[in-house]
């Protein structure tokens, strides 16, 4: 990665368990990009140690 970029976070805006089950959980995120753009579709799973995007 170049010095002169640097990785900016984004905002969450609102979370739904999304996945009927308690085993599998899928969450959707609406979140805010540090440019403003608003994503209301990101869709990951949660683990103990990692997660897994899908959009």
């Amino acid at each position: 990665m170049q010095a002169d970029k640097e990785i900016k976070k984004w905002t969450v805006l609102s979370e739904e368990d999304v996945s009927p089950s308690p085993w599998f959980p899928v969450i959707k995120h609406t979140v805010q990009l540090a440019n403003g753009n608003v994503v209301d579709d990101y869709f990951f799973r949660r683990w103990a140690m990692w997660c897994r995007y899908y959009h």
